[in-house]
């Protein structure tokens, strides 16, 4: 099932959204030195939550979400979204970009 256009932006807005509010987060809670201190690889996962966030709005939001896969920057979301489109085998194409 294809999902109309409008659906597709209103999804890829909405998290365009939480990907900003994780970033928000992480922004503040990086201001506080003890946060930074006890708990930087937490702070690197709000980032990388946002990155994928912001990864999947791009696809959804894509006139060719097909191609949009290979522009992923995120490579453990773009590895799992080549894998889901294209195959297992894709991975090693889609990877293999510069």
């Amino acid at each position: 099932m294809k999902l109309p256009e409008t659906l597709r932006a209103a999804i890829a807005q909405q998290l365009e959204e939480v990907a900003t509010e994780a970033e928000e987060l992480g922004t503040v809670l990086a201001l506080d030195e003890a946060v930074i201190t006890g708990h930087i690889e937490q702070l690197q996962r709000i980032d990388r939550m946002a990155q994928s966030v912001r990864g999947l709005a791009s696809v959804i939001a894509a006139k060719e979400p097909e191609a949009a896969v290979h522009q992923v920057t995120l490579s453990a979301l773009k590895d799992a979204l080549s894998a889901a489109l294209f195959g297992e085998s894709a991975l090693k194409e889609c990877t293999a970009d510069p």
